[in-house]
């Protein structure tokens, strides 16, 4: 049970690490064409 667990937690971890680094590239993009 704790490893599944600690597998969910990573991978929540991971998604939420990905969705940061996509928000920043957006926010960066739309700065550049404006």
């Amino acid at each position: 049970m704790r490893t599944v667990n600690t597998v969910i937690a990573n991978i929540e971890r991971i998604i939420r690490f990905s969705n940061k680094k996509q928000e920043n590239a957006g926010y960066s993009n739309t700065n550049r064409h404006r």
